[in-house]
């Protein structure tokens, strides 16, 4: 459907491209994602745009990255050019991710799944303090409660980018396509999303059981409270 592509673009953008995996492919993976998901809501094609701007930023990352391992220098990756390309990709960032949660909104209301759609805006919430936080830091001036404000804005940034992975998550897991409500859960190859399945499985599992003692409990008080009415 497309939240698979989603997810796995997702966390190598925003996660894996700290160590060893160009943006460009995380950003490749999600537009296909998006063309995807477009299908079943108009709104994921807002997504398009920053995705596609990003990922032009990116190329321009990597080859700032690759001429700085072979040594070589040039005008168009000065100081001031990076930190402005910098920016541009936290804004487009922004950007895409509240398009995204307002999609996932938008689809999970469709599907009659209100859970997602408020972790989606509880998402967006989450995404504007971060980097409200973040500007905050950068306009007060050098010194401990600047550098306090910026590790606090980072933590909330990393905090909403492991709950967008786990909607998306739940979104794959969720939101099917028509008709395939009624087939079999197929197991997942990879250990670490078999695990993941296994908890969230027991998790709803326990809750549908739970809410099903909660209701027999109240039906057997409303029964008592009837059959002592009778008496009197």
């Amino acid at each position: 459907m497309g939240f698979g592509l989603m997810l796995i673009g997702y966390l190598a953008a925003y996660v894996m491209s700290y160590a060893f995996v160009p943006k460009i492919i995380g950003y490749a993976l999600m537009i296909w994602g998006t063309c995807k998901l477009m299908e079943y809501d108009l709104k994921f094609k807002r997504c398009l745009w920053p995705l596609l701007s990003a990922g032009v930023l990116s190329v321009y990352d990597l080859a700032e990255d690759i001429c700085k391992s072979a040594g070589v220098e040039s005008a168009i990756f000065s100081k001031g050019i990076v930190n402005a390309v910098n920016y541009a990709d936290l804004l487009l960032s922004v950007c895409f991710i509240v398009f995204l949660m307002i999609a996932i909104t938008s689809i999970a209301n469709a599907t009659e799944l209100p859970k997602l759609s408020f972790r989606a805006m509880r998402n967006i919430l989450i995404l504007l303090l971060g980097e409200v936080l973040y500007v905050v830091a950068l306009c007060l001036p050098a010194g401990q409660v600047a550098n306090g404000i910026a590790y606090f804005a980072l933590i909330v940034r990393a905090l909403r980018i492991v709950l967008d992975l786990m909607l998306l998550f739940a979104c794959l897991r969720m939101i099917c396509q028509e008709g395939d409500q009624d087939m079999p859960e197929r197991e997942s190859n990879i250990p670490i999303i078999r695990k993941m399945e296994a908890v969230l499985s027991k998790r709803d599992k326990d809750a549908f059981d739970s809410g099903i003692k909660y209701s027999n409990v109240r039906r057997a008080k409303k029964e008592r409270k009837k059959g002592g009415r009778k008496k009197r």
